[in-house]
């Protein structure tokens, strides 16, 4: 009688959890759309994404795969970003099918590239696809406070580079103590990032070096009460409107230090993407997401041994967005630049020989699903780009400091991988035996130059003849 019990109990036990989970599964998939906090989804939604349902909101494509509890089937993801591993009873009820379109959960879609069964499992890689491919149909609108602290932040192992903590940029050391790397022997090329995400900021540190040269790096960009909107609207699976605006930025400040210890033997020229997406889902009838992904280009030109660092700092008011109404792109942009501290105020360099050094930090905002470099939807980003360069101390004449600060919006509405991602991806499917996937896919919008500055110091005739000849690196990172 006892066991009975017990086995009663556990019975009632095991349906009221699979109720409660039904309920906590429908909050977030109904009602009208929302941002997510992380405390509202399962275990398996926060690591893989909220399942799709069909409703009478939203219209797919036919032939288009939706599995309603995708989140619970997957097993693990790959650390490419590529490969989702799937229950394969779920696999053989929907038919999964290489050149199929599936929607597994926010994050997990994707044209199927290539099927491998693992005993009981099989593993998908997914390719990516454009909106169109996805939706016929939908009318999806939010606009709410977004809090940047609440956000997941998937890491993606495989990719070049490294997610760890960075301590931030010690600013009040004096000479050599600018500079504290982990050791001299660093493999070349060898990378160390972290993004910075919280209610009042939003960006990325770095570290970095290769032979003797090496870099700490570090932007944030200020947010004040911030709040987004987001519309997607979708006929005939044309977008007929598409706007993701985050509103409330206020500063900006970026700083590197760099040092060289053995010449021109070895410089930086790198584009290294931050391997972590800050993710923020969209409950609601179409499951999607809000997702910030940040990359560096990092370009030195030491002809000595010696060190380089600046800083600045600026406040500006403005948004951050893209509009897109067929078939006309607008965005939104930061302005009113004022104040604060300016890289000509604070370069300071010491080397025998003319040294430079370029850091550009693009973050980039992107409304929809998918993961890693497939996120796909309307995107808006800023390109930061500081870059000092100073004479060297052989110079008798004079010891000429050039500092440029130049920042860039740019637009979309699609995916774009950026190009070393592009050709690493490429490279795994070749060896599939796949096709080589596009590096970018949609519309392409408007881009403009925000701020473009250049100063020189000391303001002498030696100094400033030079200052319209000087070849200065701009904000473009593919």
């Amino acid at each position: 009688m006892s066991m009975r019990l017990v086995k009663l109990l556990a019975v009632a036990g095991a349906m009221l959890a699979a109720s409660a989970c039904s309920k906590h599964d429908e909050r977030v998939r109904s009602g009208p759309p929302r941002l997510v906090a992380p405390a509202e989804l399962t275990a398996q939604e926060r690591r893989f994404g909220v399942a799709p349902t069909r409703n009478s909101q939203v219209t797919y494509q036919p032939g288009v795969i939706i599995v309603e509890n995708g989140s619970e089937v997957i097993r693990s993801t790959s650390g490419n970003g590529m490969s989702w591993t799937v229950d394969a009873q779920a696999v053989a009820k929907h038919d999964i099918q290489p050149g199929k379109v599936v929607f597994l959960t926010s994050r997990a879609v994707g044209r199927v590239l290539a099927m491998e069964r693992h005993g009981d499992s099989v593993a998908l890689t997914l390719g990516p696809v454009e909106l169109g491919d996805v939706i016929r149909d939908c009318d999806i609108q939010l606009e709410a406070p977004i809090d940047f602290s609440q956000a997941l932040v998937y890491k993606l192992d495989e990719m070049p580079g490294a997610v760890a903590d960075i301590a931030p940029l010690a600013w009040d050391e004096p000479g050599a103590q600018w500079f504290r790397f982990v050791s001299d022997s660093v493999d070349a090329a060898s990378h160390i990032t972290g993004p910075i995400a919280s209610l009042g900021n939003l960006g990325a540190q770095i570290h970095g070096e290769k032979g003797g040269t090496g870099l700490n790096g570090e932007v944030q960009m200020r947010l004040q009460s911030p709040r987004i909107e987001f519309k997607l609207v979708m006929s005939g699976a044309t977008v007929k409107v598409a706007e993701l605006k985050v509103h409330g930025g206020v500063g900006l400040t970026i700083a590197f230090e760099a040092v060289n210890r053995d010449g021109s033997k070895h410089n930086l020229n790198e584009q290294i993407q931050v391997p972590a997406d800050i993710s923020i889902p969209i409950g609601g009838p179409l499951p999607l997401t809000v997702t910030v992904r940040q990359q560096f280009r990092v370009q030195t030109a030491f002809g000595s041994p010696g060190v380089l660092k600046a800083r600045a700092d600026y406040t500006y008011s403005g948004t951050l967005g893209v509009a897109y109404h067929e078939p006309h792109f607008t965005f939104e942009g930061p302005g009113r630049f004022a104040g604060g501290e300016s890289l000509i105020n604070s370069a300071q360099g010491i080397s025998l020989a003319p040294g430079a050094l370029s850091l550009t930090h693009q973050v980039k905002v992107i409304g929809g699903f998918g993961a890693f470099n497939f996120v796909v939807g309307p995107y808006a980003f800023l390109n930061t780009n500081a870059n000092v360069t100073h004479h060297g101390a052989t110079d008798t004449l004079a010891r000429c400091i050039f500092a440029g600060f130049n920042m860039r919006i740019g637009t979309g509405v699609g995916y774009v991988i950026p190009q070393p991602v592009t050709k690493a991806i490429n490279f795994f499917l070749g060896a599939l035996n796949l096709k080589p996937i596009r590096g970018e896919g949609g519309k392409e919008g408007p881009s403009s130059f925000l701020r473009n500055t250049a100063d020189v110091w000391p303001q002498s005739a030696v100094c400033t003849k030079d200052r319209n000849s000087t070849k200065r690196p701009t904000a473009v990172v593919a």
